[in-house]
Formats: structure tokens, sequence, C-alpha cells
């Protein structure tokens, strides 16, 4: 199955009732390059165009990164009733599609909960942007460990292509 079939594929969703709610009427997809990429996977669909200004000021390789999310719609609380659904019928597609060469979980949700299936691809967890936004002390250390999650996945790549 390719991305572009994932996509359309869920933009019928009716595995749980979260499509159904107005707030998930306009489906935001994920969106990126598959084949030597980072995953970069957030919780639910929010407009992470702020998140994207950081990666570019740390010179993050934007064209080898894949974005999505656990949940493929909004809402209130986390429910790993949804997050199984998402997972086991969209987002281990797309794993398996994009191929990445690591992925990176934004919070400790996503990381608890894609860590505990997969263990197959190298992991690197940072803090929510958003968390961050709300707890400016946290930003030093933030920065550093996206930079060194750039270099890891940078020196991935390379090895990775070295290998062809």
């Amino acid at each position: 199955m390719s991305l572009e079939k994932i996509q359309n594929k869920l933009k019928d969703c009716s595995l749980c009732t979260l499509r159904a709610h107005e707030i998930n009427k306009g489906h935001v997809p994920s969106c990126g390059y598959g084949g030597n990429t980072i995953m970069v996977c957030d919780l639910f669909p929010v407009d992470n165009s702020e998140f994207l200004v950081v990666l570019k000021e740390l010179d993050w390789p934007i064209d080898k990164t894949y974005f999505t999310t656990l949940l493929k719609c909004k809402c209130r609380n986390f429910d790993t009733v949804y997050a199984d659904k998402c997972f086991n019928h969209w987002l281990s597609q797309e794993i398996i599609v994009v191929n990445p060469i690591s992925i990176v979980t934004l919070g400790s949700i996503v990381e608890k909960f894609i860590g505990s299936r997969i263990n197959y691809i190298q992991m690197f967890n940072a803090y929510h942007y958003r968390y961050v936004k709300n707890n400016e002390q946290l930003r030093p250390a933030w920065i550093k460990g996206l930079k060194s999650i750039i270099q890891t996945a940078k020196y991935n790549t390379k090895e990775m292509m070295s290998l062809y």
C-alpha cells in the first residue's frame, strides 16, 4: 500500500466515533518523504508550524522527514482504545511504507505507546514543543536533545546509504 492510498482510505475511516465529530471533518494528513527518513510522531493532529520553524533553525533535514500522528483524529483525552485502532490500522502501515531509519516521538504518551509495540527501529523521544513553550526553562535541554537526534540520524542515514 502507498502513502497516498493510506491517506485516501483514512478520509473514510469508520473504526471509531471520532471521525464523526465536527472537529475531525477536515482531515489533517501526514506528510513528508519515505525511504531513508526520520519519522516524527505527534499524539494527534495539531498545527505544528511553530515546531517546523524550530526544526528549520536547527538545520533539521526536513526533506528527509515524515510527519505523522498516533491518533488520526483530535480528541479531548488520550484513550488507548482509539490509539490501538489507529496504530494497528493506520500508523503501522505508515511505518511499513515509510520504512524510517528512526522515529522521534513527541511526548511521553506517544513514546510509551509506540515504544511498547516497536522494537526494530531506533526510537528517540523529545518533549512536545507545546510543553516546552509553556515551560521555557526546558528549552535549552530540548534544543540540545533535538540536535543530538539530528546528528545520530544523519550518521545512521550515511551508514545505511553506504550499505547499498
